[in-house]
Formats: C-alpha cells, sequence, structure tokens
C-alpha cells in the first residue's frame, strides 16, 4: 500500500522547518535575503510537487486542483519577495 503525501502534512512540516529556520537566520545569519527564501520554500515545494487536498480533486478534478495549488503557490511566492525583512 503507497502512502500519498497529504497537504496537511505538508503544511505541518513546513511550518515547523520555517520557524527553526528563521531562528537560526535571525540568531546567526541576519540575512533578509534568505529570511525571504525561507518563507517562499513552501511556494516552491508546492509549486514543483503541488500536492493539493482529496476534497478539491472530487470537487474541481485533478487537473483543476494542480492548477489552483499552483497558482497559490505562486501568490505565496510572489507575497514574501514583496515583504521587506530587515534585522
Amino acid at each position: 500500500m503507497e502512502a500519498k503525501l497529504r497537504l496537511s502534512d505538508v503544511l505541518f512540516v513546513a511550518f515547523f522547518l520555517d520557524v527553526a529556520l528563521l531562528c537560526v537566520n535571525g540568531a546567526l545569519w541576519k540575512s533578509g535575503v534568505a529570511a525571504q527564501m525561507i518563507c517562499a520554500s513552501l511556494g516552491i515545494f508546492l509549486l514543483i510537487v503541488p500536492v493539493y487536498p482529496v476534497t478539491w480533486e472530487r470537487l474541481y478534478g485533478a487537473e483543476k486542483a494542480r492548477t489552483l495549488i499552483r497558482l497559490a503557490a505562486l501568490v505565496q511566492i510572489a507575497s514574501c519577495f514583496m515583504i521587506r525583512v530587515a534585522f
């Protein structure tokens, strides 16, 4: 039986990984560019591997759900780079 990657698992891991990496960045490097890349990492991952909820697949179909999650990833990446991080 193959385990399917779920969106909730991806969000859970990404949240804690982002917090940990931002803490390391704030303590050691204090780099605004690194902070923007860390914040955009979830969007970059979802752009490469579009993990969408099963309910979206039932409502919209697999292809449209994949397109919607990639669109949300692009919005997330763009919003991360519009925010200026200053240390």
